[in-house]
C-alpha cells in the first residue's frame, strides 16, 4: 500500500467501542468523596493536631462566668489631683 491508500484507510476506519467491562460503575457523589483520600505530610499533621490540643486546652470562660458591666456602676471620681511631670532634657541639664 501506498501513503495515499493508507490515507483512504483512515479516514474510512472507526475505532471499536469499549467494551462494557473498562468502564467504571457509576458511584453517587457522596461514595466518591467517602472513598476519597488526600495525602498530607507527617510533620504537617502532627502540627495540626498539636495546634487543636493547646486550642482544646484553653480554658474558655462559659457563659455563666461572663461579667456585665452597665454605665451606670461607673462612678465619678470623688476628688481630681492633677500632677505635672516634666521632662528634663539635654539643655535644661547643662544649665
Amino acid at each position: 500500500m501506498n501513503d495515499d491508500e493508507l490515507r483512504q484507510l483512515l479516514h474510512t476506519w472507526k475505532a471499536p467501542a469499549a467494551p462494557p467491562g473498562l468502564r467504571p460503575p457509576s458511584r453517587p457523589w457522596y461514595a466518591t468523596l467517602w472513598g476519597s483520600s488526600v495525602r498530607i505530610p507527617v510533620p504537617v499533621l502532627a502540627l495540626v493536631v498539636l495546634a487543636i490540643l493547646v486550642f482544646q486546652a484553653i480554658p474558655r470562660p462559659s457563659q455563666t462566668q461572663r461579667l456585665e458591666v452597665r454605665l451606670s456602676d461607673f462612678q465619678p471620681v470623688p476628688e481630681v489631683k492633677p500632677v505635672v511631670i516634666r521632662r528634663i532634657n539635654n539643655n535644661d541639664q547643662n544649665n
